[in-house]
């Protein structure tokens, strides 16, 4: 995991990347987030993500891929941590 832009406060360093990798997850197009299961089962504890699975591929060679997803708490979570944007953007 790389070093979270956004600390959320009340979470670890592993678990705030996770949050901010599950958050990028919901952009379309976005590839499945690459979760331990230490860290995403902890978020689950917490509320903040939930067990799911993405199929990959289709047909024959698809492929089922287990991650997690975020949850409406998360997104506040998150939301709430991001620092304010300037207006002129």
């Amino acid at each position: 995991m790389t070093e979270p832009e956004v600390r959320v406060p009340g979470l670890t360093k592993a678990e705030s990347a996770a949050l901010e990798a599950l958050f990028g997850q919901d952009l379309p197009g976005a590839e499945p987030a690459k979760i331990r299961k230490k860290v995403g089962d902890a978020l689950t504890a917490k509320g903040f993500a939930k067990p799911t699975y993405f199929v990959v591929g289709y047909g024959p060679l698809s492929v089922k891929v287990s991650t997690y997803q975020i949850t409406p708490a998360g997104h506040m979570a998150y939301c709430a941590a991001c620092p304010d944007v300037p207006e002129d953007l």
